[in-house]
């Protein structure tokens, strides 16, 4: 995420991996960010109005209502430029729809879980986005709702869900992956590891 003055609203909780991964890494980079202690719709509008934030981080349900609904329309969204967003299928529809605000840059949806260190691709918008005419750098020829590249020393494969076997693109199965930041297990859940 490039650096900006303006702060980054992330629509999720301490409780959720990502709620105490996120602030570190804006902490890290320079940034500063503003975590919601209850997210609602109307808290969230006001946040957005109040903060100016250039990027918003939460579930599509809340991203959507920032774009389409009528009691969003009388607060000031003009700062929103990057929505970001996990834990769901982005559909053609949801991306289209998010990239209907004016100064949106880019919609990011990512692919992780606590399992795997939070987040396991990317689309990497690192860069200076203050630069004159610099914008966000992405990775380049990435389609609209890919959830990006892996990670380094990441690795990711698709296998049948009978025969375990390794399958080919636009294949549907179950998604095995390793990396070093992985869990092992569950704390005192062998049964569940």
């Amino acid at each position: 995420i490039p650096w900006s003055p303006q702060p980054a609203l992330y629509l999720i909780k301490c409780t959720h991996v990502l709620g105490v991964l996120f602030p570190i890494r804006n902490v890290n980079g320079g940034n500063y960010a503003i975590m919601m202690p209850q997210i609602a719709k109307e808290n969230v509008y006001k946040a957005v109005e109040a903060y100016r934030p250039f990027l918003v981080f939460g579930f599509p349900t809340y991203l959507l209502a920032l774009v389409t609904d009528p009691d969003a329309q009388r607060y000031n969204r003009s700062s929103v430029e990057i929505m970001c967003t996990g834990g769901m299928v982005i559909t053609a529809t949801i991306y289209e729809t998010l990239l209907r605000l004016p100064s949106m840059k880019a919609v990011i949806n990512g692919y992780g879980m606590t399992e795997c260190g939070a987040v396991t691709t990317t689309v990497d918008l690192s860069g200076d986005s203050t630069a004159p005419g610099a914008g966000f750098r992405a990775v380049p020829n990435l389609p609209p709702l890919t959830v990006g590249l892996l990670y380094p020393n990441t690795q990711l494969k698709v296998l049948d869900l009978d025969t375990g076997e390794a399958l080919g693109p636009d294949e549907r199965g179950e998604i095995a992956f390793r990396s070093p930041v992985a869990a092992t297990g569950y704390f005192n859940q062998p049964e569940a590891s």
